[in-house]
């Protein structure tokens, strides 16, 4: 049996750039990907006009650190790689840190003294960071520790200071195990990682249908954000595809504008927004009314000089149970709901 191996590299990071990262080299397995779909699309003769994308989260495999914990683990690392005469020229300022795991550490610590503590490492942190950097600079771990120090201290009046934890991007350093994690809170959940986009053949004539297009991202990535940058690509690929299914995330100007360009047709199963305090629908008659309806009652709309106008009945709005919560307009002889 032949073993062919085939050398891989990370996606480029395009349209997701990272300043701190060095340029990627070209996607092998995105390629290989590429080249395989087309090849089963027109062996199997699956139709891409119709395609449909969603994403989902990809926790990453790392420990969950507080961040005082996540500086003293750096620590930890950093102390790793240093040379016999670096370790013995610091070991008063970090043995209190790198002589017990970065969790027992914690462990020892009261929450009052939290503040002191991390002032204390912040102090560590500059110290080393001027001594270092210029013998350990090139190093990976000497990169991290230079990413942490930037993204949770700064220098105020000559003196180190830590960050506010409302400066701390999503994007900061989740572990030292995995630099490209980033954090999201999504419907109140924590996720550590990345997002995969997927979009799929969606023709109902299809008998089976395939992916067309994979790409990754950091997980606080907007979708829309994401669909923004592969849309090109996906038109490339499937150059037939005329209507595009998505859920209500991947809605943007900067999208309509390009969706457009490629004559596609997004279909959204939801818009974005919050829920109305009181549900209005409103239903096309004629280009210039509308059937506009509220839960007791409706009605159809007049066109003003620059919108539409509803016009409720006023004795009705008056029992109504939603009137303190409905966006309409109380008038002299009627309450006005205007949409354009």
């Amino acid at each position: 049996m032949s073993c062919y191996v085939l050398q891989l590299s990370k996606p480029s990071p395009e349209p997701f750039c990272d300043n701190r990262r060095k340029p990627y080299r070209e996607n092998l397995i995105e390629k290989t990907f590429d080249h395989l779909t087309d090849a089963q699309l027109k062996k199997l003769k699956l139709k891409t006009d119709i395609q449909r994308t969603d994403s989902f989260q990809v926790m990453s495999n790392i420990r969950i650190y507080s961040r005082t914990q996540l500086l003293v683990e750096t620590l930890i690392r950093l102390y790793r790689i240093l040379s016999d005469g670096d370790k013995q020229k610091f070991k008063g300022t970090l043995s209190p840190y790198v002589e017990q795991t970065s969790g027992a550490f914690i462990y020892g610590l009261k929450k009052t003294d939290i503040p002191h503590e991390q002032q204390k490492i912040a102090s560590v942190y500059h110290q080393l960071h001027q001594e270092l950097k210029q013998q350990y600079g090139d190093t990976e771990i000497f990169r991290i520790f230079d990413r942490v120090y930037n993204e949770h201290f700064c220098m105020v009046s000559d003196k180190i200071a830590i960050r506010d934890v409302k400066e701390i991007s999503s994007s900061s350093l989740q572990s030292p195990d995995d630099i490209d994690a980033t954090f999201r809170n999504k419907r109140s959940k924590n996720y550590q990682g990345q997002v995969v986009n997927v979009t799929e053949t969606a023709n109902p004539e299809n008998a089976l249908n395939l992916l067309t297009d994979v790409t990754v991202a950091p997980n606080n990535t907007d979708d829309s954000t994401i669909l923004n940058g592969r849309l090109d690509i996906i038109k490339d690929k499937c150059p037939d595809i005329n209507e595009l299914h998505t859920d209500g995330a991947y809605g943007s100007s900067a999208n309509d504008r390009k969706i457009n360009e490629h004559t596609i047709n997004h279909i959204q199963t939801a818009v974005r927004g919050r829920t109305p305090a009181v549900d209005i629908s409103i239903e096309p008659i004629t280009p210039e009314q509308h059937n506009v309806s509220c839960p007791l009652q409706s009605t159809v709309s007049e066109k003003t000089k620059t919108r539409f106008k509803a016009s409720f009945d006023m004795s009705i709005c008056t029992c109504c149970p939603h009137s303190e919560s409905c966006p309409s307009v109380v008038q002299n002889d009627c309450r006005a709901y205007y949409f354009t």
